[in-house]
């Protein structure tokens, strides 16, 4: 099942992002930015690879905000 610290990663990563979107030319936040976005990738790799239905639909719905996030 999901485990409760992905949402906690995606809430840190979305704030992140905002951080970033702020101030692009910071690069601590580049480095940081960096790994979160790997871990998110692997997150949807993850859904996409995931055989219960409940847990891969609440990673794509985390990654989902990840990408609205993003934009």
């Amino acid at each position: 099942f999901p485990s409760h610290d992905n949402s906690d990663f995606v809430d840190s990563y979305v704030k992140l992002l905002k951080k970033y979107k702020a101030n692009p030319t910071d690069t601590s936040i580049l480095s940081e930015y960096t790994e979160a976005a790997q871990k998110a990738a692997e997150m949807q790799t993850d859904a996409s690879s995931c055989s219960d239905p409940k847990y891969a639909a609440k990673l794509m719905e985390l990654a989902n905000k990840i990408a609205k996030a993003a934009m």
